[in-house]
């Protein structure tokens, strides 16, 4: 990452450029398996597209993928998996997972032996709609049971829109918070991507040493007594001669006359996704990252956060369910072995506000009734109403309504609060 201060070039200017890693240890069968396949505009043929595990897929001119293309994801692994999708856009998929028998064979070397029960996830891109700078984000096959048994690509789309997001937004952080994100995730790494803070109508850097930047993720601002980050800062990103910039607030929950603002109203958010929270944290559905244990396992048990979810065990001498609850355990008579038919919406699987189903064995996961988006991470209210009215926004500050959401910014010659 190289960081540039001079003030005659753009601020703290970062480039990155895609690295793929290769070391992905094959004879690892803990982790699923990842398959690619593209379907060029307007024909049936399928390429696959040889890439490892856990790397990057660019879509865009004169890239490897091309931006009228379809893609398919495909995931294989010896126990129930699904994919999920963590990012800033908003992308459009179908998913469905499956459970084969497959006779057990060796693979070269005999390093691999396959187990007789394989499961299989697919997800579906391009298909409802074309592939977009909306697509970009983290596409993940997990383990239903096990976070931590995963594997993803990457996806960036680069159709002329530099941002993952559509607009800018106000930020609310807490001070005791370690840091801040400002999520300027762009939709090529092979742009180069600034960061400036407004004081008082001047352009001013952040400290270096207070800043850092992933493609994926934007800018995280650490929070320290010598650095306040509350302000307004603007992003700027260009690439093959295409130059654009988002704004952002970021607003102390502590700002302004020294009170909290009033937690009703519903842009004071400290996060909108997973992502916007550390990995130990996931963001709760008043709008705050925290810790999922509360919420996720049952009595008698253990937690711990990972990848923003809640990993229950049942406590030592107990035994049960430790996402519902967990019992001491009881010196039994060794009884015959019974078959174990496992329920696959539990652990539950899927996102917020969403439903499961078993279908033969294998969870299948819907949005609740009047709810929308994607059953797998988190669905949302269906907005049917002009979010404007009543206006959400604070004084002195103007609301409009972008694709069904409130956006809220300043209005001429005024400062808002």
């Amino acid at each position: 990452m190289a960081v540039s201060s001079r003030a005659t070039l753009c601020c703290c200017v970062v480039q990155f450029f895609v690295s793929l890693s290769y070391a992905y240890n094959i004879r690892n069968i803990e982790l699923p398996t990842l398959r690619v396949a593209v379907y060029p505009t307007n024909s049936n043929e399928e390429i696959v597209l040889h890439k490892p595990p856990n790397s990057q897929l660019i879509v865009g001119e004169g890239e490897e993928i091309a931006l009228k293309s379809k893609i398919k994801l495909e995931c294989e692994a010896g126990y129930p998996v699904q994919f999920i999708y963590t990012g800033d856009g908003m992308p459009e998929y179908t998913t469905n997972t499956s459970q084969q028998d497959h006779a057990i064979k060796d693979v070269e070397g005999g390093s691999i032996t396959k187990p007789r029960q394989i499961f299989e996830a697919q997800l579906f891109l391009g298909y409802a709609r074309s592939l977009g700078y909306y697509d970009s984000g983290k596409f993940t096959c997990r383990s239903l049971q096990d976070a931590t048994r995963a594997s993803h690509y990457y996806l960036f789309v680069s159709d002329g829109k530099l941002f993952v997001r559509s607009d800018g937004d106000t930020i609310y952080f807490r001070r005791s918070d370690l840091s801040v994100r400002i999520p300027c995730s762009i939709t090529n790494p092979k742009a180069v991507v600034s960061l400036q803070k407004s004081v008082n109508g001047l352009v001013q850097c952040p400290l270096n040493d207070s800043i850092s930047f992933e493609p994926t993720a934007g800018f995280r601002v650490k929070i320290s007594n010598r650095f306040d980050p509350a302000g307004t800062y603007v992003c700027t990103v260009g690439n093959k001669g295409n130059y654009q910039a988002m704004q952002y607030i970021l607003v102390s929950d502590g700002q302004g006359q020294g009170s909290s603002p009033p937690t009703s109203q519903p842009d004071r958010l400290q996060c909108r996704r997973d992502v916007d929270c550390s990995n130990e944290q996931a963001c709760l559905s008043n709008g705050n990252c925290g810790s999922p244990c509360s919420t996720s396992c049952g009595q008698n048990t253990s937690c711990r956060t990972v990848n923003h979810l809640a990993q229950c065990k049942c406590l030592p001498g107990f035994q049960g369910d430790p996402y519902i609850a967990c019992r001491q355990s009881q010196q039994q008579q060794p009884q015959p072995p019974q078959a174990i038919h496992e329920d696959p919406c539990h652990p539950f699987p899927c996102g917020q506000n969403t439903i499961c189903e078993n279908h033969n064995g294998i969870a299948k996961c819907s949005c609740a009734q009047n709810y929308q988006g994607d059953p797998y991470y988190r669905c949302y209210p269906k907005r049917d109403s002009n979010p404007c009215n009543p206006n959400p926004c604070g004084p002195h500050s103007n609301c409009v309504n972008r694709n069904n959401y409130a956006s809220c910014s300043c209005a001429q010659g005024t400062t808002c609060l």
